[in-house]
């Protein structure tokens, strides 16, 4: 479809410089298809266009998005790969504060460094959310599932 807006867009163009020559120079009649030379401009206008047309028609689009690695964690230690699975399982997104008790962490400085880590790695993106901070994980972090911890009661 966009290819059809380009080509619709370049003869557009090419009509448009073409009024402008005719109806906005003194010496418009110059211009006018019955004088040879009013032909020829009009035919390179016209080459130009079908030219510019199927060049838009031919050449292959460039892909616009990078290439994008996915981020391995099962390399991880335990806690990283404890609040990559609990962030997985809450959607991509928790509160810091709430790693200590989920994640059955042994103190807040341990959250705190295992959060930097991950931040540093690109696995995690830390907001500040009111007193606390907000963590989202992000889209490309990879954890197989024999890799993924169970949290909470099982029945």
């Amino acid at each position: 479809m966009s290819q059809l807006q380009t080509v619709l867009s370049t003869a557009n163009l090419m009509a448009m410089i073409w009024l402008l020559l005719r109806f906005m120079t003194p010496f418009g009649w110059v211009f006018s298809i019955e004088t040879f030379g009013g032909f020829v401009i009009v035919g390179l206008l016209l080459s130009t266009g079908a030219i510019g047309a199927f060049y838009f028609l031919v050449t292959p689009r460039s892909s616009i998005e990078p290439h994008k690695e996915i981020i391995d964690a099962d390399a991880w230690n335990e806690a990283e790969r404890r609040v990559v699975s609990y962030l997985l399982l809450q959607s991509g997104e928790c509160l810091q504060s709430d790693l200590l008790e989920k994640c059955m962490f042994s103190n807040s400085v341990k959250v705190t460094r295992t959060v930097a880590k991950l931040v540093e790695r690109g696995a995690l993106v830390k907001f500040r959310d009111g007193m606390g901070n907000r963590l989202v994980l992000h889209a490309d972090v990879s954890l197989s599932k024999g890799r993924r911890f169970q949290f909470g009661n099982e029945a």
